[in-house]
């Protein structure tokens, strides 16, 4: 880092240890690794303002065409309404397309239960928005004293909830291995930290996918 003192003089500073963690659009990620993330689909969303799901703790994920349909709350009034577009098959926002998609294609495939405050938002104007899903595998950096963390090191796709649960655990790996030194100073001591935090955090975590089925409804648990 390079700053100006009060008195005007440049000064220069380096840090034994640079963590960077700027997340799914990061600036740095270039300028430390080779990882390019891919584009696998879209979350198309919006949120019905003023209503509250039965059992608001709990997604509701709905088996619908061309892709699965999510309600869930996100405040005390506010439920988000979301599903997954591919590239290429993208109603437009712009123009009104893509409430009427959800409207005439989606609507129809929403249990009763759901359907009233699946529709609020569009009834009522709400904004509808498009993020990219990406997928990004993790790759240590080559540079030495960086270490990265969270969406700028490694992405997974949004609907199984993992991105925050991932970059928390990393912190608590990471964590354990830097409290036993006595300082950040010894450049081959925080090599070997980096090199043992990639290889520790490779454990792969088991998602266990049920589905329950009965004559009105579908339920997806994830167990972690």
């Amino acid at each position: 880092v390079t700053y100006k003192t009060n008195e005007g003089e440049e000064t220069t500073a380096f840090a034994p240890l640079t963590v960077v963690c700027d997340g799914c659009y990061s600036n740095l990620r270039r300028s430390v690794n080779d990882n390019n993330a891919e584009v696998l689909s879209y979350q198309v969303c919006y949120v019905s303002k003023n209503c509250q799901l039965e059992d608001p703790e709990k997604l509701k994920l709905i088996m619908s065409k061309p892709s699965f349909t999510m309600l869930y709350q996100i405040s005390s009034t506010d439920v988000r309404c979301a599903m997954e577009l591919f590239p290429g098959n993208i109603p437009s926002i712009s123009n009104g397309e893509m409430a009427t998609f959800f409207k005439d294609t989606m609507a129809p495939q929403v249990p009763p239960e759901f359907l009233k405050i699946f529709l609020k938002g569009i009834d009522e104007g709400a904004q509808i928005k498009a993020m990219p899903t990406k997928r990004m595998e993790a790759t240590l950096s080559e540079k030495q004293g960086v270490i990265v963390l969270g969406d700028a090191f490694s992405m997974r796709h949004p609907a199984v909830a993992s991105g925050m649960m991932v970059v928390l655990s990393n912190i608590l790996i990471l964590r354990r291995l830097i409290q036993p030194l006595r300082n950040l100073s010894d450049a081959n001591k925080i090599s070997e930290v980096i090199k043992s935090f990639y290889l520790i955090r490779k454990v792969s975590i088991c998602y266990i996918l049920i589905y329950e089925h009965s004559k009105t409804k579908y339920y997806l648990k994830i167990i972690i």
